[in-house]
């Protein structure tokens, strides 16, 4: 069936030929299918219950030719704008003709907020975001900060992140905090330079132990309750020599592991959320065009594999070139 001339019930825009039509499987109403995903429902859902069947009313206009493009087409969705040079490229354009900027993720011919199941209202506001905002800035785990800000929003200020408790302070890079995130990678560095030289004599204590251990048998393998009474006396006596080192051993080890890695999970919401809700306040503020919007927030978003990896690569680095020095 054609729907020239009808018009859709959410953007009240009359359908034109080549629009992308998605009909409703109760009533059979059109809409377009950016508006269909962008609400998750039909717009006469209400009267489903009443037997409502739409039925059409206008008179398909005339086949005309495409008109050229111009830049208020992209008011209808049906072209890109480029985020950074505002030049308008036709829809499946991957790249600004331009600056060569990438123009996903509405190369494909449907706004982001698509790939999101059925129900999901992308206008629902939590935490003073919109939720359709917060999926396009996360992509990754989308949903779970959603979950996250209704937390917030019954009263729950402070969650837990896993992922920054095991992964500190590589998470905060991947996740694009590149300022609380170099604070605890300094911090992480100076506990492990601290901790290398106790965790080198801890060693040498150790090996001196299984030395005695292995001094006390002999060559049967059977040794008196005095000779065994003896090594256990040598063992502690040599771990008490040296507990001072020990002991910070495990104090520099628990503050590594234990202390950045709660700090880091209690605090990596809060920095990623206030960091959320700035970005997404002001590309709003400076954009008016729904699609240039939603296409900055997604590449704004997003996580950064290179910048975790890289933490990582620069912790690792400063160990290999501190551990060359001290030899």
């Amino acid at each position: 069936m054609r729907y020239e001339g009808e018009a859709c019930p959410y953007c009240g825009n009359p359908f034109v030929e080549g629009d992308d039509v998605v009909v409703c499987p109760e009533c059979a109403t059109p809409h377009h299918r950016a508006c269909w995903f962008a609400h998750g429902h039909c717009a006469n859902e209400e009267k489903h219950d009443t037997g409502f069947v739409w039925h059409k009313t206008a008179v398909p206009p005339e086949p005309e030719r495409p008109e050229p493009q111009t830049a208020n087409r992209n008011e209808q969705g049906l072209d890109i704008v480029c985020p950074d040079c505002g030049k308008v490229s036709p829809n499946g354009t991957l790249r600004c003709p331009d600056c060569g900027a990438l123009l996903v993720p509405f190369a494909m011919g449907e706004p982001p907020i698509a790939q999101f199941r059925a129900g999901f209202d992308p206008n629902e506001t939590l935490n003073g975001m919109k939720t359709g905002d917060i999926a396009l800035y996360c992509r990754t785990g989308g949903a779970s900060y959603i979950k996250k800000c209704r937390q917030r929003e019954l009263g729950q200020t402070v969650t837990f992140n896993w992922a920054a408790f095991f992964f500190t302070p590589f998470w905060f890079f991947y996740r694009k905090l590149y300022k609380p995130g170099a604070i605890l990678l300094g911090l992480y560095v100076a506990l492990m330079l601290a901790i290398t030289p106790f965790a080198a004599r801890v060693e040498n204590v150790t090996q001196q132990a299984m030395a005695l251990y292995q001094n006390s048998f002999s060559e049967e393998g059977a040794v008196s309750e005095e000779e065994q009474e003896q090594t256990v006396e040598k063992v502690v006596a040599l771990y008490q020599n040296n507990r001072k080192d020990v002991a910070i051993f495990f104090a520099l080890g628990l503050a590594r592991t234990l202390g950045l890695g709660l700090f880091s999970a209690l605090t990596a919401d809060t920095f990623y959320l206030k960091k959320m809700k700035k970005d997404i306040e002001t590309v709003r503020e400076n954009n008016t065009d729904e699609r240039t919007v939603q296409t900055i927030l997604f590449r704004k978003g997003g996580v950064s594999l290179l910048g975790g990896c890289g933490a990582y690569l620069v912790c690792q680095a400063i160990y290999m070139l501190f551990d060359y020095l001290s030899q």
